[in-house]
């Protein structure tokens, strides 16, 4: 049985249609199973599909939300499907597609992919290297306003 495909796989395959790059739909069974087959470069490639799709925090007058959990939150959801392929030496990808929000700020800036992938807060660094990257209070409190 197939499930309506999500604005993130629609996208996707979009994407791989207007890229030319084969992209094949796996089926649905009872092992856990990557979304999509690619090929690249006469090399296969394994995809998961994400969609970010709710949060109560975004329809609030003020979001609010923790950085990366988002990410962290759909790493964990696709570490089964993403690891037999990965285990058997094949190229897997996890691809969030943020259908929240339409202009992917809210939990899919750089930041919240660093701080879901490696489990840092990067939000307080800067380029600075004079004081490590480390912004001051103060410093901190400019860039909200």
């Amino acid at each position: 049985m197939h499930k309506k495909a999500t604005q993130g796989e629609l996208s996707f395959k979009r994407f791989c249609s207007e890229n030319n790059i084969p992209c094949q739909r796996i089926e649905e069974g009872e092992l856990k199973t990557p979304d999509y087959r690619i090929e690249v470069a006469s090399k296969a490639i394994y995809v998961e599909v994400k969609d970010i799709e709710e949060d109560e925090n975004f329809s609030a007058p003020v979001h609010t939300r923790t950085i990366g959990a988002h990410v962290r939150a759909k790493i964990e959801e696709s570490r089964l499907q993403l690891q037999p392929p990965s285990k058997s030496g094949a190229p897997t990808v996890l691809l969030i597609f943020n259908a929240l929000d339409p202009f992917q700020a809210f939990g899919t800036e750089q930041h919240d992919f660093l701080a879901g992938m490696y489990g840092i807060n990067c939000s307080n660094r800067s380029s600075n290297p004079k004081n490590g990257g480390i912004l001051s209070r103060q410093e901190q409190i400019l860039r909200l306003y």
